[in-house]
């Protein structure tokens, strides 16, 4: 006997036809699973989001050649995270530093968690300093975790 929850394999077999055909037929556009996942990814929300700064930045800060990088600027109350994000090739490189006046213990057994809609990398804070290699391009968002509590997180924002 059937539980309730389960296909007749017939029903199965019918099912998997239709999905082969809707694949070649009208397949869900790239941009829509990942603006899906990263939806999905809501569920995290109990982390306080923080702003992002829309700052000028000057030419002369980027660094030379570097003309696919990109610097966020992302705050709350005491504490601001700021980040360069440079595209090498098929992956980005994020460069940051953490700071909060209000509370510098944060730092030192801080880490960040640099998420995509289906991944996600976990660093140490060095400093207030991190470094992740190897992003993938897209919309990536940081999260600042401290005793592996979710303490803050910036919005979704573009790599590469």
């Amino acid at each position: 006997m059937m539980a309730e929850h389960e296909l007749h394999p017939d029903d199965a077999a019918i099912l998997d036809r239709l999905h082969a055909i809707v694949e070649i037929v009208d397949p869900v556009p790239p941009d829509v699973v990942e603006m899906g996942k990263a939806a999905f990814m809501l569920h995290h929300v109990d982390a306080e989001l923080m702003t992002m700064l829309d700052v000028p930045v000057p030419q002369g800060v980027l660094r030379a050649g570097l003309a696919s990088s990109r610097v966020h600027f992302f705050e709350h109350d005491d504490v601001s995270i700021d980040v360069e994000v440079t595209r090498r090739g098929d992956f980005a490189q994020a460069v940051g530093v953490v700071t909060d006046t209000g509370d510098p213990g944060l730092l030192p057994d801080g880490h960040i968690v640099l998420e995509t809609a289906s991944s996600s990398v976990t660093v140490d804070l060095d400093r207030g300093r991190f470094v992740v290699d190897r992003v993938p391009l897209g919309l990536v968002r940081l999260v600042l975790e401290k005793g592996g509590e979710r303490v803050l997180s910036t919005g979704w924002f573009e790599a590469g």
